[in-house]
């Protein structure tokens, strides 16, 4: 057995144990009690052994690409699983469900109730698949809780076995297609992997999509058409902007295909492309075409209109550096929320630099013009929604066509340093080249392994653990209250909670506002000392209070520059507001409390005036 051959052995192992060692773990843990977040729910030792089997893996699949034996199978599978226990941890901690606050999840639930009880669809669901996928779960029997993470569980593995194939389709090359894994395991997405959101998880199908188009390219065989047109069909009624990102990225790959031809001659296949994308155009106009809300946000985007909204840089620019105190809290911010994503993109980069050689010297292969040409369009396609409007804010949602093809472009390259030459060019071995080849394969995969636990440790949104007093006690409000009267609560987004707790769909106006936000009642810290009772500060009208365990425990887990902003009371500004005379407890569940605050106080309908309903979750 060579030498590559026994540490692959080892690293196998490595994997397989810690695979084993973290599904125990995570298994046999008690379920939780309290409000927590998911990186303090477990000890440091069980992340290390997280990253440490998926780091490992990084390794094989480098080293499986250069050689003939098939240990990254066995690498891939061992990925897929700890992926999934990772993916599957708010169901081993017995969380209610992962999404609160501005999770999308929460309406997708609403949606989906109103498929499971009604029989179909509302008249507003712009996400049709999306909700039929999440209702056939429920009619089987999975309950609601679990649909959204079972599935984040099941799209990512998904994500990762497709980008083996689309690699391995395009390039037509094994060893490409595994270093193309080795660039594949950090979470790109973050967050995206797991709160069910259409937009990512329909995106997480495009390298299958890509993989049976390319066959039917390649074959023209009828049940690759087929395949390609159920699942271009299924994508497009998943979310509308990943089937325009299919749309682009076939008009791109007629592009590259004509580029190359110019240099190499021959024919120019744009018939399938043409089938498909007519098919796509057709499924498209077909279902949204009837929303309104979807034909003028893509007029408004396309023609980069003025909607008077702001954009991503201003979202996520401006306000990031307003908040951060130093240089070194602005780095540290960076790095862990879009390092991962700059290496990719910075080896791929590289990659393109090299394509781009070898096209001069007519020495490129058309597969290899074409996922340059790709990546290139995705990188334009970043830049320019960060500075004109868009419908979605976060940066790497948007980046989500340049992270894909990226990938697949530091793959090429990852190859390319392993093997020491490019298909059919110079060699990178010479001894020009030999020490400089070298140098950059280990800075390489010394950064992609350094990127996993990067990625991993920023994934999970801290903001997110629905706790049943939560969710049982914004049942009752929405039970109980009376919408003329406004609500004051913490990170909650009063459309999304209706839907989820209510099983309905409904955008009606808001009439919840958070805890010292500007249009609010309620101060910070309820306007202690300033005022003697809070009855004082709300003024002349009476408003609703919630206060829950979340307010006073989410923001420990931030980064400490962060924590004095987060802050909007503490347990001792609890302890006085209930002996204010001003607030009735109208309702109460484990740390969910309901308050009824009057000018004057003594409202008759809660505690001091009767008795407060009193609930207990789970």
């Amino acid at each position: 057995m060579g030498y590559h051959r026994q540490v692959q052995v080892g690293l196998l192992a490595l994997v397989a144990l810690c695979t084993i060692a973290v599904s125990l773990w995570a298994a046999s843990s008690p379920p939780a009690t309290d409000y927590e977040t998911i990186y303090r729910a477990y000890p440091t030792a069980f992340w290390a052994l997280v990253v440490t089997g998926l780091g490992a893996a990084t390794v094989v699949f480098a080293l499986s690409s250069v050689t003939s034996d098939g240990y990254w199978k066995v690498a891939l599978l061992l990925v897929c699983l700890l992926y999934s226990v990772f993916l599957l941890l708010p169901l081993f901690r017995g969380w209610a469900l992962y999404g609160r606050f501005s999770a999308d999840v929460l309406a997708h639930i609403g949606f989906t109730s109103v498929v499971v009880e009604s029989g179909h669809l509302s008249t507003i669901d712009y996400y049709p698949a999306s909700h039929l996928l999440m209702a056939e779960l429920e009619l089987l029997g999975v309950p609601t809780r679990v649909v959204p993470t079972f599935l984040s569980a099941l799209f990512t593995p998904l994500y990762i076995v497709g980008i083996y194939l689309f690699s391995r389709r395009l390039f037509d090359d094994h060893g490409v297609a595994v270093a193309t894994l080795a660039c594949a395991v950090p979470l790109f997405y973050t967050e995206f992997h797991h709160s069910f959101l259409p937009a990512i998880y329909s995106f997480l199908l495009v390298p299958v999509f890509f993989w049976t188009f390319l066959g039917y390219v390649e074959t023209r065989r009828a049940s690759l058409l087929a395949f390609t047109l159920a699942l271009s069909a299924f994508v497009v009624l998943f979310h509308p902007v990943t089937a325009l990102y299919v749309v682009v990225a076939l008009f791109v790959a007629v592009f590259a295909r004509w580029l190359y031809s110019v240099v190499r001659g021959g024919p120019v296949a744009v018939g399938p492309h043409l089938l498909v994308l007519v098919f796509i155009g057709v499924v498209w106009v077909a279902w949204f075409g009837q929303f309104t809300f979807i034909t003028e946000s893509l007029v408004e985007v396309l023609a980069f209109a003025d909607s008077g909204g702001s954009t991503v840089a201003d979202e996520y620019g401006a306000d990031r550096v307003e908040q951060t105190r130093s240089l070194g809290q602005l780095v540290d911010g960076f790095v862990n929320l879009y390092g991962p994503i700059f290496l990719v993109c910075a080896l791929a980069g590289f990659g393109g630099l090299v394509v781009a050689l070898r096209f001069w010297r007519d020495e490129a292969t058309s597969a290899e013009v074409w996922i340059a040409v790709q990546f290139l369009v995705g990188v334009v396609i970043s830049v320019v929604s960060l500075f004109t409007y868009v419908v979605a804010f976060d940066p790497i949602r948007n980046s989500r066509y340049m992270i894909l093809m990226a990938t697949l472009l530091a793959g090429l390259f990852l190859y390319w340093l392993l093997v020491g030459e490019t298909s059919g060019g110079p060699t990178l071995d010479s001894d020009r080249w030999g020490r400089a080849r070298r140098v950059a394969l280990v800075v390489s995969l010394v950064l992609l392994v350094a990127a996993v636990p990067v990625a991993a440790a920023n994934s999970y949104d801290t903001r997110y653990h629905m706790t049943y007093s939560e969710r049982d006690g914004a049942s009752w409000l929405y039970q109980h209250e009376t919408r003329d009267r406004l609500t004051v609560s913490h990170h909650v987004n009063d459309n999304k909670m209706l839907m989820y707790t209510q099983r309905t769909v409904d955008y009606s106006p808001s009439t919840v506002v958070g805890i010292g936000e500007a249009g609010s009642p309620v101060p910070k810290f309820f306007g202690y000392p300033s005022n003697d009772t809070l009855g004082e500060t709300v003024g002349d009208e009476s408003v609703y209070l919630v206060t829950k365990e979340y307010d006073t425990e989410y923001q420990l887990v931030q980064r400490e520059f962060l924590r004095d902003e987060l802050v909007v009371y503490d347990r001792a500004t609890l302890d006085r507001l209930h002996g204010d005379f001003t607030a009735d407890k109208l309702y109460t569940n484990d740390g969910y409390t309901v308050w009824l605050v009057t000018p004057d106080g003594g409202s008759g309908e809660g505690e001091r005036g009767g008795e407060a309903d009193t609930a207990r979750s789970r």
